[in-house]
């Protein structure tokens, strides 16, 4: 029986379209199901990570930066709310 795609939820997330992709994975439109906030989720491909040389560090170094300005609000980074395996 053919059903059509509906959104998928990933943790506390309804996830939407891609706007972004980049060497990692995807970033995905988003709605926080606690604050009903749009937001954007990068979704990073962990076999992907394994197969680059400094893969894992690259994205703990991604992570920190973003978690850094996102705390002073630099207008050209995006803040990290929450991270984890899906």
């Amino acid at each position: 029986m053919f059903r059509p795609k509906g959104p998928k939820r990933l943790h506390d997330y309804l996830l939407g379209g891609v706007i972004g992709k980049g060497s990692f994975g995807k970033v995905k439109e988003a709605v926080d199901l606690r604050t009903r906030e749009r937001v954007a989720v990068k979704i990073i491909k962990e076999r992907l990570l394994k197969k680059m040389p400094n893969g894992v560090e690259s994205v703990c170094r991604e992570i920190r930066f973003a978690s850094y300005y996102g705390l002073v609000c630099h207008s050209q980074a995006s803040r990290v709310w929450d991270f984890g395996p899906n």
